[in-house]
């Protein structure tokens, strides 16, 4: 890596408040006495976490010499010579560029190829989703110069301004700036995604462009609003939706609430499994808001006094949402019967965390990997309602998509899809008198699948179906409502199913929590209750962290979700006791005993002392051993 782009990422940082003149001084001090990067000295002298610096600039790779871009994804083993050779031949039919075509290939996220890219120019890599803006800086340039050119200001140093660009070798585009600007301009690399939410996030004026860039896609021409029931607000209610569904998207919103009170409506987002109450909806807009919501999710809007559910399509720029949308009748005094309604936002392929990502250690990650590349068997994914385990299975099939290519069937069976994939053929079913849960497994299997994706197995009959098809020849992965991996199959038995069965087919159960991730950008040290400490086995001297809130966690101390894990592989021992119907507190006896066996609570206590979450909440989630 050049001094030059060590000096650009010195710059970024200080522009985000995050390091101080003097302690970059330092760090370029240590760097002439070591072979490390910045980054890594920054990490290492404590100034600034590994954390806080992959969110705001990804992965720094570093090459000696110029490399073209499929040498260096193959170097860093991003992409295997095998994708690269596909990449290729794609680019061969589509005439798109290498990197677009290996990302819709599914072999690379968007952000491990603009690292690439960095990499390639020797430019820094910027992720802006967390990026603190010079909204003067941004103002002083046309929209529709920042939108033609998909570029975006980042801040100013002795009259150069810093522009954030998909393309820093198209020196028209420079020129452009320069020449709008009177300033000197310095490129760095960032996503296309990346720049136009800043640019929707930023801009003033984009906001009353909302309709444009956020449409509704109404799949049906009879789903309109009827004559009687039109007059001034429908567009104010369209306006209301766009904007509504844009502010959700760049809040990492998964659900939208909206509750009639008996004083007032009440708007509120679920932000990293927290709701957080909004500006009120406006009196005048919601029943007109709750009417044309429910028309375009092919719902019946005249009837209130039942729940309904449907799916609407919106689309944000480039990228294609489905919206899970849910009615039920609700009483307020004031007003007699309501109607709540939700809205779910579901995630898109490019949202979709990978495993490491989730929270997966490396050790963990290596065992749950060796049993993805078995040829048969059955895992599954334990957890409470709500606690990850659906997004635990999209990353999983996403991981042997970007690993096996076109080379494996993948069939799911979901109730509801909450997760589109492209490359699996993804079925939601609804049981029926005509169609049981046991008759659709027994339908996906003469699709030929190699692998089956159940969203969960809740009956003995259709658990028995499942692990048999895990015995002949198909790898299959489910989820199951329970609390930790040794109450996974304690569960089963009390299904019915017999041991014998249960230990032939099932491979592995991984258990799972997700929490709230302390914010890295206001990441502070503090003295922790002795009591919690002798509690978790912590000395006096450790570490703990929390977050004292800022404006990009909105104040909450909280940024993001993180998981905790823990991996039961059935060995002989495991074996014979689940035949012999021992106790399950005897099995997990037996498990504690092992060094590699780490539970969900010694996963989140490491988690702690990394800074990633709070001691309070592993204590309070995780059962003790």
């Amino acid at each position: 890596m050049s001094q030059r782009r060590w000096m650009k990422l010195g710059e970024i940082l200080l522009s985000q408040g995050l390091i101080k003149e003097e302690q970059l001084a330092q760090a370029f001090t240590e760097l002439e006495k070591s072979d490390k990067g910045l980054v890594s000295i920054l990490v290492k002298l404590g100034i600034v976490s590994n954390e806080t610096l992959s969110s705001l600039l990804g992965s720094q790779i570093e090459t000696t010499h110029r490399k073209r871009i499929g040498e260096v994804l193959v170097e860093f083993g991003l992409i295997t010579e095998k994708q690269l050779v596909t990449g290729l031949a794609e680019q061969q039919i589509s005439r798109q560029l290498l990197g677009k075509c290996l990302v819709k290939l599914g072999f690379i996220t968007e952000d491990k190829l603009f690292d690439a890219l960095g990499a390639q120019l020797d430019l820094p890599h910027v992720k802006l989703e967390n990026f603190s803006f010079s909204q003067k800086l941004i103002a002083s340039i046309p929209l529709e110069l920042l939108q033609k050119y998909k570029a975006v200001p980042l801040f100013e140093k002795d009259g150069i301004v810093t522009l954030a660009m998909t393309d820093p070798t198209n020196q028209r585009t420079i020129d452009h700036f320069k020449s709008k600007m009177g300033k000197d301009i310095d490129p760095v690399i960032a996503s296309e995604k990346d720049i136009l939410r800043a640019i929707d996030r930023n801009c003033p004026s984009t906001v009353e462009q909302q309709e444009e860039t956020v449409q509704v896609t109404v799949l049906d021409s009879s789903a309109v609003i009827p004559e009687e029931k039109k007059d001034s607000l429908v567009g104010e209610v369209t306006t209301f939706i766009n904007r509504l569904i844009s502010d959700a998207i760049s809040e990492r919103v998964t659900d939208i609430h909206m509750e009639p009170m008996e004083a007032y409506f009440r708007l509120r987002f679920r932000i990293d499994d927290q709701l957080v109450e909004k500006n009120q909806i406006p009196q005048k807009l919601f029943f007109p808001l709750i009417y044309h919501l429910k028309m375009l999710a092919f719902m019946d809007p005249e009837k209130m006094d039942i729940p309904q559910e449907g799916f609407l399509q919106m689309r944000d720029r480039n990228e294609q949402l489905t919206i899970f949308v849910a009615t039920y009748p609700v009483w307020t005094y004031a007003r007699g019967l309501n109607e709540k309604i939700i809205l779910r936002i579901l995630n898109t392929a490019d949202r979709l965390p990978s495993l490491r990502q989730l929270g997966l250690s490396n050790t963990l990650m290596e065992a749950y990997t060796s049993l993805m590349s078995l040829p048969e068997g059955v895992i599954l994914v334990a957890g409470p309602k709500g606690g990850g385990k659906s997004t635990t299975l999209y990353a999983t099939l996403q991981h042997i998509l970007q690993e096996n290519g076109d080379s494996k069937n993948i069939v799911t069976i979901e109730n509801p899809i909450k997760t589109v994939l492209d490359g699996v053929n993804q079925g939601q079913f609804n049981p029926t008198e005509q169609l049981s849960f046991t008759q659709a497994i027994k339908s996906v299997l003469r699709q030929d699948p190699d692998i089956i994706m159940i969203s969960s197995i809740q009956e003995k009959e259709a658990c028995e179906v499942t692990l048999h098809a895990g015995l002949s020849g198909h790898l299959v992965f489910s989820a199951l409502p329970r609390f930790d991996a040794i109450d996974g199959f304690s569960y089963l038995i009390s299904m019915g199913v017999r041991p014998s069965l249960l230990v032939s087919a099932v491979k592995g159960i991984m258990a799972q929590r997700i929490l709230k991730k302390i914010c890295q950008f206001c990441k502070t040290e503090y003295d922790a209750d002795p009591y919690l400490l002798k509690r978790a086995d912590f000395d006096s001297e450790a570490r703990l962290f929390r977050g004292n809130g800022c404006k990009l966690c909105n104040n909450t101390g909280y940024n993001g979700t993180v998981g905790l894990f823990e991996l039961l592989i059935f060995d002989k021992q495991i074996e014979r006791m689940i035949i012999e119907k021992k106790p399950a507190d005897r099995i997990k006896k037996h498990c504690l005993q092992q060094e590699s066996y780490r539970t969900l609570r010694r996963d989140g206590l490491n988690k702690v002392l990394q800074g990633l979450v709070r001691l309070e909440e592993v204590l309070e989630v995780t059962p003790n051993e």
